[in-house]
């Protein structure tokens, strides 16, 4: 009996360790399966992605199996919005999409079997109503489906092609093209329709709601001020939980005054509190001394060029492809010649020498100074007809750049020193990367100034609405702590400055503390008045007005023509004048229009008049 017994003992122990076995056995299997897997997506070149496929395996699988395809090696998936049916969430992986990006108190866990990413941001994408879940471990940029549709009409005909059409012109914004691609997903190019390239103002935030939010929003700002201005979450909790009786404001319009107004300027006028600023890395570079050798002789093409009647003086040397651009009070030999050598000093300081100088026949004037120069450089100048084709080149380089970044800001009219600010901004990044025909693995600015273009040169676009912080002393008094301002690039400092132009002086400050906020009608009003005296852009309405004043004097031409029946008439009007062109229509006999080829067309005299061959005039 006892033998029996320990018998009965080892065939239970010989169970159980079997029973182990076979589960050991079957996991390794399952490692094994998913080793295979990885290694598959790792050979196709997807292994950079792993971690974040895991975590979106179980929130949209779709997604994963269109990424373990081959055809989507080509898709740059952190630089385009995919529009997903199937998801519950917005998430955004690229801080270029995004306007405003703020921490949450109710993170976001994804969970999946590879893992679990916890989420604690939220940020907003202009032209899109939700707010959108933001981290930078993403991978890609979804767009729910379940969210646009709330926003926008959304069209889809497989008949007529495989895009999601997202209608967005009623609102005055482009429509977007969620395009699909070839390994399935369905993907839209933000870079194609340039539509994060604008600058924000208040009259198109409205478009983005109906007249109802917009007047619940306007009411919700009403209340914020009666209220003396609270912060933005108790604003929001004393609406939230019924604080104010009797109120028809809701927790959506309260949003809605936040997207088209941003934050309150007489908050922070009141609120904004001092902060020193820190003191940026530089991005020196090392440049090797043996290329400045290499290309230590250098030719240098001046020449001068206009933007709105401003002149500017501008330099452009071969092979190292430096340009520089220096705005003129005056097209006179001595400020010429005062831009001219400190461009000299500059190259002479870095080890190049400039052994020949191209120009046009204008700067001949120069040319006993030119000699002088310690280098002694060959003057090259060219004859009357003819140009150097190196710098005209390159100032219509500079113009098609300037005449992108005229054209994307709000404004009719601006003045004078910010379109002088503008060619110098736009000067920072033709010398940031290498240029065609020069040197490919270092820049221009790298070369001959030793510094490299660095992100904190970017933190805030050219043209853009802000409230400065001010130094008020005494610091205890009713002064206002901010002031309006428009951003006209870097300043180059090493604290991170920005170059303001303040709205109440119409002069550049030097800031380094600012909050961005939508643009008001009244600052577009503000800045068209400071620019009073400078050109306006072309618009619709005075090309109607032009229009109609035509219209009118064709039909009074015509009752003219059809009063007068014994004699011929030949009379020429200067009729229609403007800045550019006059329309002078010729008649001959009565009762005959002139046909549009037969319109000449001349620029206006100085004086509107009337001519008439009083001879011939009939009485």
């Amino acid at each position: 009996m006892a033998l029996v017994k320990s018998l009965t003992k080892t065939v239970k122990s010989l169970e159980k360790s079997n029973r182990k076995l076979k589960k050991l056995v079957s996991a390794l299997q399952k490692c094994q399966e998913n080793n295979d897997t990885d290694s598959s997506l790792s050979s196709e070149g997807t292994s950079h992605f792993q971690k974040g496929v895991e975590m979106l395996q179980k929130c949209n699988p779709k997604i994963v199996l269109a990424l373990k395809s081959k055809k989507s090696k080509d898709l740059d998936l952190r630089n385009v919005l995919l529009l997903d049916n199937q998801s519950t969430f917005d998430l955004c992986c690229n801080k270029r999409f995004t306007s405003k990006i703020s921490r949450t108190s109710n993170p976001l866990i994804m969970t999946s079997n590879g893992g679990g990413l916890k989420i604690t941001e939220k940020c907003r994408i202009p032209g899109y109503k939700y707010e959108v879940w933001f981290s930078k471990k993403a991978i890609t940029n979804i767009i729910c489906l379940k969210n646009l549709i709330k926003c926008y009409r959304v069209t889809y005909d497989s008949e007529i092609g495989t895009t999601f059409v997202v209608h967005r012109s009623a609102q005055g914004l482009p429509d977007l093209l969620f395009e699909m691609h070839p390994c399935g997903l369905h993907v839209c190019y933000p870079k194609k329709l340039g539509q994060f390239g604008f600058v924000q103002t208040v009259e198109d935030n409205m478009k983005l709601f109906s007249k109802r939010q917009v007047a619940g929003a306007i009411k919700a700002r009403e209340l914020y001020e009666k209220l003396i201005y609270p912060s933005t979450a108790d604003f929001r909790a004393i609406v939230a939980v019924g604080g104010v009786p009797g109120s028809e404001v809701t927790i959506d319009d309260v949003k809605a005054a936040e997207v088209i107004w941003g934050r309150s300027v007489i908050k922070l006028k009141g609120n904004t509190v001092r902060r020193e600023g820190k003191r940026k890395k530089q991005s020196i570079v090392a440049v090797p001394s043996e290329l400045i050798k290499i290309h230590q002789d250098v030719e240098l093409a001046i020449d001068c060029f206009f933007v709105n009647r401003h002149v500017f003086f501008t330099t452009v040397s071969t092979k190292v492809c430096f340009t520089t651009v220096t705005h003129l009070a005056n097209r006179t030999k001595e400020a010429i010649w005062a831009a001219l050598l400190a461009t000299y000093k500059m190259y002479l300081l870095r080890g190049f020498r400039i052994v020949v100088i191209k120009g046009d026949q204008e700067f001949a004037a120069i040319s006993d100074l030119a000699v002088a120069l310690p280098t002694k450089p060959s003057l090259d100048w060219a004859a009357a007809s003819q140009h150097c084709g190196l710098v005209e080149r390159n100032i219509r380089f500079l113009k098609e750049k300037t005449r992108s970044l005229r054209h994307s800001l709000p404004f009719e009219r601006v003045p004078g020193i910010m379109v002088v600010r503008m060619v110098l901004h736009i000067v920072k990044f033709v010398n940031g990367f290498p240029r065609k025909g020069g040197i490919k693995h270092f820049s221009p600015g790298e070369i001959v100034t030793g510094r490299r273009l660095h992100a904190d040169d970017l933190c805030l676009r050219f043209g853009i609405y802000c409230q400065v912080a001010e130094n008020v002393e005494p610091r205890n008094s009713l002064a206002p702590r901010t002031r309006g301002a428009i951003s006209l690039g870097s300043s180059g400092n090493l604290s991170g400055g920005q170059v303001f132009l303040a709205l109440d002086t119409g002069h550049t400050i030097v800031r380094h503390q600012w909050v961005v906020l939508p643009m008001p009608p009244a600052v577009i009003a503000r800045v068209n008045l400071l620019g009073k005296a400078e050109l306006s852009l072309p618009s619709l309405t005075s090309m109607a007005k032009r229009l109609m004043i035509m219209l009118r004097t064709l039909s009074l031409l015509k009752r003219t023509m059809l009063q007068s029946q014994k004699t011929s008439l030949k009379m020429s009007f200067l009729l229609l004048e403007s800045q550019e062109w006059t329309i002078i229509p010729t008649m001959e006999p009565p009762g005959k229009l002139p046909s549009p080829q037969e319109w000449r067309w001349r620029t206006p005299p100085k004086q509107q008049h009337l001519k008439m061959d009083s001879d011939r005039y009939p009485k």
